[in-house]
């Protein structure tokens, strides 16, 4: 009977030492709570949207881990997903993210942080494709433009995306 107590203990211990409490108190520079809020109907989220809507493109991409999966939960329709650079290619970074949802093809939106350097990459590579500025708020601007990124996986068995016009 000690010992189930001893081993709890001991396992709540080791919980709380391994958790992500240590490195949140331990860095004084990070402002967790702004990353991790998020609001559905913040006016910024209801513009991409609105966006979204009136152009039928529901893919929107980005390399601001903490400013594009959160998109993700302001309508069901949204596929956000983040990309990784290596070397001058950006990559899907589909640890989070549906491996379809890099499946896109023609334009989708790109969430663009200006204080991400690889944001910074992607908007030169938009520009350079013509891409269009639709949003600024503060430091991060939406483009609609082509696909800028090779899939690293073969895109089989992705229906085609057909969103309507349902709002």
């Amino acid at each position: 009977r000690r010992t189930k107590s001893t081993l709890a203990i001991i396992t709540i211990i080791v919980a709380l030492l391994t958790s992500c409490w240590y490195p949140v108190v331990s860095n004084k520079h990070l402002s967790l709570s702004i990353h991790i809020t998020f609001h559905r109907n913040r006016d910024f989220n209801r513009e991409i949207l609105t966006l979204m809507w009136q152009n039928n493109i529901y893919q929107i991409y980005s390399a601001d881990f903490w400013g594009i999966l959160p998109l993700n939960a302001i309508d069901n329709r949204v596929n956000a997903g983040e990309f990784a650079m290596n070397g001058d290619n950006f990559v899907p970074r589909h640890w989070l993210s549906r491996p379809s949802w890099f499946c896109a093809t023609g334009e989708v939106f790109y969430y663009l942080n200006q204080d991400v350097e690889a944001d910074r990459l992607i908007k030169d590579r938009i520009v350079k494709r013509h891409g269009e500025l639709l949003l600024i708020k503060g430091d991060v601007s939406i483009w609609k433009g082509p696909v800028i990124w090779e899939n690293d996986r073969q895109c089989v068995n992705c229906p085609p995306i057909d969103y309507g016009r349902k709002h």
